[in-house]
């Protein structure tokens, strides 16, 4: 669990080959401890105190003081009070007992410590210049005769992204507990960029005694291609609602509640793979990222449903030329409105209809989701908020400044006037089939909620494309207007084929499968039409 007050330990950096080299550059790696070689607080390192991930807060460390505890080459930069500080042990062996301080610790030769306190320890380290870097470290207790442990996350504070961050990995331990390694996919080429920072957090758990830190971090320069075209997004740009043997069989899972298969289910027959062959992309020139299920929030941090995917904007660099997605609709929570929407024997007492009354949970979720995509959508752990807005972009910074973001709104679900029948159920023990439906109060409610949401996201464009004029970018966010004109004549109980699934229902199973109301193969077909007119 991640407390309040906490201890940080953030290092922003790139590692331009132009750009002048701390002490171990030599071997094209960086240490954090090279910056007590000079004992300055001068760019690119910073020590200091402040709170979280929220860089506003940060105030240099101008206390100095060497031979701590009585041990020679025990260096440190604190508060002036004495704590928080960051030290480093600039010995060529261990320095292990207490000296003078109280209790025993052990440090590593050329070791970094840090330790939180009610402000938090920060060591900063700031991009000079665009570099993709990879991360590896260890963080451990070097203070095991007591204390409750600490809890640690590392992120990325993109450079002229306000409060917005995004989580790179996560660990933490009891005291005297195992180190907890910094590894993953997620930090594993990281696109720095010129102002960009990398934090650690180091948090205590409420009680800083003894929290005395370990951290063991190696920053490395990458060489990575990047990917011209990324696909990032939710389940209306995944492919959901394709058919279940086109999902890659990394991007699925058993899902015991709806008999099928849930996961980010990403589809070989998924639109942005109409777009990848368009451009004439190889395998290798694009990201497939989009994921059925994200929200706002997994742009930023890793894919809390799906801890193997990192936040989609790390796969973004100067080398993207093309980015596209749909997302919104989850942080509206339109799943939940559905579920509440939809009329069936099974759930509901005859007449349970009318999800469109205020009071009701679809309703009410509805207005309240739509109200986030203006006011703010959470996209950390610790409630930061961003714009719909926003989103665009920060997205449309992280990419080549001649690229193009297209994003894409979402179809209206139903025909217009009467109710709709979206599919049937089978009763738990027998073999009646019983239909559900939306009724036609609901039908015209959620049609509207639909065009609400996306007159939301075209103002959305034009306030994004407002910001990046006035930041003095050429790059443009496009919206994809094309794609009410490709599924208005085929939605759900119109006339024409229907290009968008009903409620899908394995068997006896009562909970609806992942890929209902979504696009089936034909609205894949149409939202790569809608997206390629685009381009």
């Amino acid at each position: 669990m991640f407390r309040r007050k906490t201890a940080v330990l953030l290092a922003a950096l790139t590692a331009a080959t132009s750009v002048a080299a701390p002490a171990s550059a030599a071997t094209q790696v960086w240490r954090p401890g090279d910056a007590f070689a000079t004992v300055t607080n001068t760019a690119p390192w910073t020590f200091a105190q402040g709170s979280g991930f929220d860089a506003t807060t940060y105030r240099p460390l101008t206390t100095y003081t060497t031979g701590n505890c009585g041990i020679a080459g025990l260096q440190a930069l604190s508060d002036p009070a004495g704590l928080p500080s960051a030290g480093y042990n600039s010995n060529n062996h261990v320095v292990a007992g207490a000296g003078t301080c109280s209790s025993p610790f052990s440090i590593p030769a050329h070791g970094l410590t840090v330790h939180p306190m009610a402000n938090d320890a920060i060591v900063m380290w700031t991009a000079p210049g665009d570099q993709p870097v990879s991360i590896t470290g260890l963080i451990s207790d070097a203070d095991k005769s007591c204390g409750n442990g600490i809890d640690w996350r590392l992120a990325l504070l993109p450079a002229g992204a306000g409060s917005a961050y995004w989580e790179l990995a996560r660990g933490g331990f009891d005291n005297g507990g195992t180190a907890s390694p910094i590894t993953g996919r997620s930090v594993t080429s990281i696109p720095a960029e010129k102002g960009d920072r990398i934090v650690l957090n180091v948090s205590s758990g409420g009680n800083p005694d003894c929290d005395l830190t370990n951290v063991a971090l190696t920053i490395t320069p990458v060489s990575v291609p990047g990917y011209a075209y990324v696909a990032m997004g939710d389940s209306y740009s995944s492919g959901e609602g394709s058919p279940e043997n086109t999902f890659f069989s990394d991007t699925k899972r058993p899902d015991q509640k709806s008999g099928g298969t849930t996961g980010c289910h990403r589809s070989s027959v998924g639109w942005p793979t109409t777009i990848a062959a368009a451009k004439r992309l190889s395998g290798a020139q694009w990201k497939f990222a989009a994921c059925s299920g994200a929200r706002a929030i997994d742009f930023y941090q890793t894919n809390g449903s799906n801890p193997a995917e990192r936040a989609q904007m790390l796969w973004l660099s100067r080398t993207t030329k093309l980015v596209t997605y749909t997302i919104g609709g989850n942080d509206v929570g339109f799943a939940d409105i559905l579920k509440d929407c939809v009329g069936d024997p099974i759930h509901y007492t005859p007449g349970g209809f009318g999800c469109s009354t205020p009071g009701r949970k679809g309703h009410d979720t509805a207005e309240a989701g739509l109200t986030k995509l203006t006011a703010g959508m959470r996209i950390s752990p610790t409630g930061t908020t961003r714009t719909l807005a926003d989103v665009y972009a920060d997205t449309a910074r992280r990419i080549s400044p001649t690229g193009k973001v297209i994003v894409a709104g979402y179809p209206r679900l139903f025909a217009l006037g009467g109710s709709c029948q979206v599919g049937v159920a089978q009763k738990l023990g027998g073999t009646a089939r019983i239909p559900l439906s939306v009724n036609a109060a609901d039908v015209a409610y959620l049609n509207n909620v639909l065009v609400r949401g996306n007159k939301i996201i075209a103002g959305a464009v034009s306030a994004a494309n407002a910001t990046l004029a006035r930041e003095g970018r050429k790059i443009r966010v496009v919206p994809a207007t094309k794609v009410a004109t490709e599924f208005n004549a085929h939605s759900l109980c119109g006339k024409n084929a229907e290009y968008l699934n009903g409620a899908v229902l394995n068997g006896t199973h009562t909970t609806p499968d992942q890929r209902s109301f979504h696009p089936n193969k034909y609205g894949q077909s149409a939202y790569a039409k809608a997206v390629k007119a685009a381009l």
